[in-house]
């Protein structure tokens, strides 16, 4: 049995200190035409990219290949916004999305983070529980009658344990012990819970999930050896943090949104539900799909809503507040690019999931019109990044373009195959890898949960690949040379035989997949061409594609012109966290930390030959 390792660390951030100067944040690694890849870009989008086979001994090599992969991406998004692609529709929704959740989080960020204090005696308190366990027995009950009868109960000398035994709907996890640790209750709850002496027990706490009384049945010390002190602080100072910031957080919500006016169509609402509805249960028909599986909203199903709607209705009013006008083409993009699922497929259901996603959105919206209004869209930091989201977009829209150049004619194929009867070359290694191919950072956030907690890749591939061809083998693409499949391929050929990688970013989406096996089987230029010609014919669409991806990088390095700083980048240091990462943005939703860029790196040799070879 193949131990499976996974070399992707899901680490969520919350990375509300983004807009900070670093001492080299202006040094510069490479101008690529009038742009500039700077020491704090590169660092993180280097350290929250994974990076497959990477160590100390070949770091030097991968900081260069993916310096060369961003000024690719570069390169490609100046390209792309000269010949108008940043007006594409696909590139112009998914800015304005972009531009929102940076926007909103700069806000966040002056209305909320930089007015959290951190009390001393808070400090303090919180230091001294962070040693000091509890062990409690605890009564939970959505009845406030009852609670407060069992509560009269305890006072005239009732034991705990009998009224616990005594309940109907008593569980074994009613009359155990649990452990309680600093941070895990609400402060108001945390408090009194810690003043108590063994054996007593609270008067009821309401809290968001009912109705609780707590007994203290046993203290523990708790402090972990492999924790510093400073370890210590900075886990107390995010409790304390965090607490502060959910005051805020509330007392700003309700003084700005009561007294905005918002208008919504409900016909045009059950209108688009009732499609999204059709849509999902449609999914969901897929004998491979089982029946508990969330069903994602996915671009094809988008297409289709958009088709039946028409361009008129798309383009009506969908939503009105503060003088700015929501279409119903804006409001279901917004939908794709934020994830809208379910695995419930009652039609009131969706349409209720449905409701509550109009009102986040429309909270959001507001949010970032008053962040617009604060001219916070225009904050250099909140312009690197929807600059480089941008870029990056565009890029890929670009490239993707070549696909149709890079198609092969049987005369092509049967070239290739004597050409590579000729070279008499090795071998070429093959690989055998379960993948789960998707557009949505959601399903890879729930793949890698789940592979982590020990669920077999081949049912995530059969519930969520869009690479359907693959499904009847249960994700399995089979064997095929390690030159296929461009990047996906060679970074297969790195791994070791029962690792798990992703996601890597590909022209087509996001991949999460396995390495099931490795071989050297036999060449196919020994086997007859019509016996290998299918799969010739992949393997030279692939060659094509990527001579095709670096003549074209040479040529717009040639036109826009690349200069790398090599002392800069040879005296960076960078960590090699191999880990994805997400960032969760103030005021809510969620982005990849940077932009996953797709590996290109392979232009640089040939650009400087190029560059020798000109008069």
């Amino acid at each position: 049995m193949v131990k499976i390792k996974i070399s992707i660390l899901l680490v969520v951030s919350f990375l509300l200190t983004g807009y900070v100067n670093g001492q080299d944040k202006e040094d510069v690694v490479a101008k690529v035409g009038s742009q500039k890849v700077t020491v704090d870009e590169y660092r993180e989008r280097f350290e929250l990219t994974p990076h497959v086979g990477a160590s100390d001994w070949n770091i030097d090599t991968t900081k260069f290949e993916y310096l060369c992969s961003i000024i690719a991406e570069k390169l490609w998004g100046m390209e792309a916004a000269r010949l108008g692609y940043d007006t594409n529709d696909v590139v112009k929704y998914s800015n304005a999305s972009v531009e929102k959740l940076y926007v909103r989080d700069a806000l966040y960020k002056e209305v909320i983070a930089d007015k959290i204090e951190l009390p001393q005696k808070d400090i303090l308190k919180g230091v001294y529980r962070k040693g000091l366990n509890l062990k409690v027995n605890m009564i939970i009950s959505k009845d406030s009658t009852e609670i407060f009868e069992i509560f009269s109960a305890l006072n005239k000398g009732a034991s705990l344990d009998s009224i616990l035994a005594g309940r109907p709907e008593s569980k074994e996890q009613d009359t155990a012990a649990i452990e309680v640790s600093y941070g895990q209750l609400e402060e108001f709850v945390e408090d009194t819970v810690y003043s108590l002496k063994l054996g007593e027990y609270t008067a009821p706490f309401k809290t968001k999930s009912g109705w609780f009384i707590f007994k203290l049945v046993g203290k523990y010390n708790s402090v972990n050896k492999n924790f510093s002190q400073n370890d210590i602080y900075n886990s107390v100072k995010k409790v304390v943090s965090d607490r502060q910031a959910e005051i805020l957080y509330q007392k700003y919500y309700r003084s700005f949104f009561p007294g905005h006016r918002v208008e919504a169509d409900g016909l045009l609402f059950w209108s688009i539900a009732d499609k999204i509805t059709k849509a999902l249960i449609e999914d969901r028909k897929n004998p491979d799909t089982k029946k508990s599986a969330n069903i994602y909203l996915t671009v094809d199903d988008l297409k289709s809503i958009e088709k039946q709607l028409g361009p008129d209705t798309l383009g009506m009013q969908f939503i009105k507040l503060e003088g700015r006008v929501i279409t119903v083409k804006e409001f279901l993009r917004s939908l794709l690019f934020d994830g809208f699922y379910t695995n419930v497929f009652e039609p009131k259901i969706i349409g209720a999931k449905l409701n509550s996603r109009v009102k986040i959105f429309i909270e959001q919206e507001l949010l970032a019109l008053e962040a617009n209004k604060k001219g916070l869209q225009n904050h250099p930091d909140v312009k690197r990044d929807i600059d480089m989201w941008q870029s990056n977009y565009t890029s890929q829209l670009l490239r993707n373009t070549l696909r149709d150049s890079a198609k092969v004619t049987d005369d092509e194929v049967y070239k290739y195959y004597l050409e590579k009867q000729k070279s008499k070359a090795k071998p070429t290694p093959q690989v055998n890898i379960v993948e789960v191919l998707t557009d949505s950072l959601e399903v890879v956030e729930k793949v890698l949960n789940e592979l982590k907690q020990g669920k077999d890749i081949k049912d995530l591939a059969l519930e969520h690949t869009k690479r359907t061809w693959t499904k009847k083998n249960g994700g399995q693409l089979g064997y095929f040379p390690v030159t296929m499949y461009g990047e996906l391929g060679s970074t297969a050929a790195k791994m070791n035989v029962g690792e798990v990688y992703g996601p890597l970013k590909l022209p087509e989406g996001y991949s999460v997949f396995k390495l099931l096996d490795k071989k050297i089987a036999k060449d196919s230029a020994d086997k007859p061409f019509d016996e290998v010609k299918e799969e010739l014919k992949k393997e030279c669409m692939v060659e094509k594609f990527q001579k095709l991806l670096i003549d074209k990088t040479v040529d717009l390095a040639n036109k826009y012109g690349v200069t790398i700083n090599d002392k800069v980048l040879k005296e960076l240091n960078v960590t090699n966290l191999n880990m994805f990462t997400y960032r969760y943005m103030g005021f809510g939703g969620r982005i990849a930390a940077v932009p996953l860029a797709v590996p290109l790196y392979d232009w640089y040799t040939p650009y400087m030959k190029s560059k020798k070879d000109l008069p």
